[in-house]
């Protein structure tokens, strides 16, 4: 009877009766406390249904019950990875590592934790251990590409690719990062008989239209290269929707709670300013700003001090910061009540965020790019008294070029047309023009521009900054193999260079309507920030 039931759960479960599902997965639990598939199941329809931390409890119990089982593992490592929890992951990481005989879906699924925290070199032993077995495996081969990239073995990686397009000629996305690496690997007409298929999924013909723009930008074809850009960004926004009115109440509710804790002169969101384990004196380095804005090259120019350790783009803020409010960890924009965030952020924020950096970086300094980290730097400069904070910006017409013609690896439903990315860079503007004024002297501006002309002068600022000691080595960043984890890996490898600065000169008709939408929020495209570095 057990059996059948449980077959019930999961055909509800395939049919997307989630609520169904749950109700019955509920019983069974209440039922039969110790079994384990049922934990399973009903951990998988809590999942699915967007309720991340009941879907973590019932895989726990399921762990529990019996840690050597391999769907278990997998799943409790599945549940985990919307609250990037590096510590817990990487235990059953290192578990899954000395299973002799992986099933394929575990194994997969672990692959994908692994990625999900920027464990690459684990990531490329699971998906090369799956190819073992089934060596066409499409997502499986893509993934060993990109760690292969990531981990900056740039030849293996190309070879990945182009392995991988033999066999699967239309993946749009195989072609997007292969260009990435080696645009003269990409056969341009190819890339155009592609997308004249009449078989071609969406999917792919947004990544194989950003291809042909790529391709078309590196021949001064820039009208067309444009056109290519906009097309696969029609596809995009049908796909992901922007939610202008989402990012406005979050913003709102981030600055309401900022102007609230400055007006009751409250100390510190760590225990105001109290926290027993020292955590609130750690001199953490947060490098922000909009996406392909240089806070990658920042970020290895820092860690060539060989003081400071690169942790990539970390999700800890926003993660902490849901966790507080009792909510399960969405993407963003995710809704926030302003008084609750008061509360919510009163106590032990430094000390979990610091925990968590911890388990990859056990000692010393490190730094943490999450470029959307800009949306919470009153909690970061109110959780530590030394944070030390790094705004990288571009001029707005680059960052908004950037941004427009870059498929990005999270969403970013706001870069799919020009009056979305204007809007998106209002509340920026917004955001980061009120810390400047709460904290003035803590935050560290850098303009792209005038480090890309003035690398030494402007290096030397943010080193003395970051009370590092600098040295010519800090701009070798061609001779470093270590992994970059960002959209921006293969750029950066290329070292400091000035061949990409104002590249919208070359499209300021496209560009107009991006113009026009600034200057009416009262914004003058070349002179936007009150703390402007001006360029010759």
């Amino acid at each position: 009877m057990l059996d059948q039931h449980l077959q019930d759960l999961d055909r509800l479960i395939a049919e997307r009766k989630l609520q169904e599902a749950v109700a019955w997965g509920e019983q069974l639990c209440r039922d039969h406390a110790d079994c384990l598939p049922a934990h399973l199941s009903l951990s998988e329809a809590y999942r699915q249904q967007g309720r991340f931390q009941a879907a973590i409890e019932h895989a726990a119990s399921a762990y529990d019950l019996n840690p050597d089982d391999e769907f278990a593992r997998a799943q409790y490592a599945r549940t985990l990875i919307p609250f990037a929890d590096h510590q817990q992951i990487m235990l059953l990481l290192e578990q899954q590592r000395q299973h002799v005989k992986p099933n394929e879906w575990a194994e997969d699924m672990m692959a994908v934790a692994a990625a999900s925290i920027d464990e690459w070199q684990l990531a490329l032993f699971f998906y090369e251990r799956l190819l073992k077995n089934q060596p066409k495996m499409l997502n499986a081969l893509y993934m060993r590409g990109v760690a292969l990239s990531v981990l900056g073995r740039r030849s293996e990686a190309i070879a990945a690719f182009r392995l991988l397009l033999d066999w699967y000629p239309d993946y749009g996305r195989a072609w997007w990062s292969l260009a990435d690496l080696d645009p003269d690997a990409v056969d341009e007409k190819k890339v155009i008989d592609l997308l004249r298929g009449a078989s071609l999924a969406d999917t792919e013909k947004v990544y194989l239209w950003q291809v042909l723009g790529q391709l078309q930008q590196s021949k001064a074809a820039y009208t067309d290269a444009f056109l290519s850009w906009e097309n696969a960004n029609k596809i995009r926004r049908l796909m992901q929707p922007y939610h202008r009115d989402r990012w406005e109440k979050l913003v709102s509710a981030l600055l309401d709670n900022a102007q609230q804790f400055a007006s009751t002169g409250a100390d510190a969101y760590a225990g105001h300013g109290n926290d027993a384990s020292g955590n609130a004196e750690e001199s953490p380095i947060f490098i922000v700003g909009l996406p392909r804005s240089g806070s990658t090259l920042v970020e290895q120019m820092i860690s060539n001090s060989g003081a400071v350790q690169a942790l990539g783009e970390l999700r800890d803020i926003e993660v902490l910061l849901q966790r507080a409010l009792g909510i399960d960890p969405l993407p963003l924009p995710f809704d926030v009540p302003s008084l609750a965030m008061l509360s919510a952020t009163s106590g032990g924020f430094a000390e979990s965020y610091i925990n968590r950096a911890r388990s990859r970086c056990p000692g010393g300094s490190f730094s943490d790019k999450n470029p959307y980290n800009f949306l919470f730097l009153d909690i970061v400069l109110r959780a530590f008294k030394n944070a030390r904070v790094i705004h990288v910006y571009k001029h707005p017409l680059d960052a908004c070029l950037g941004a427009f013609k870059h498929q990005f690896a999270a969403s970013a439903t706001w870069s799919y047309s020009l009056p979305e990315i204007a809007h998106f860079y209002g509340l920026y503007h917004r955001v980061m023009c009120t810390w400047q004024r709460l904290y003035p002297g803590r935050i560290c501006h850098v303009s792209y521009e005038a480090l890309m002309q003035n690398t030494e002068q402007e290096s030397r600022r943010l080193f003395e900054y970051c009370d590092l000691q600098w040295s010519e080595q800090v701009m070798d960043l061609k001779s470093r193999s270590r992994a970059v984890l960002s959209a921006s890996a293969n750029q950066v490898r290329e070292g400091v260079h000035s061949r990409a600065l104002f590249a919208h000169k070359n499209f300021e008709v496209q560009l107009q309507p991006f113009s026009q939408a600034l200057l009416g929020k009262g914004l003058q495209p070349d002179s936007i920030w009150p703390f402007e570095v001006q360029h010759d």
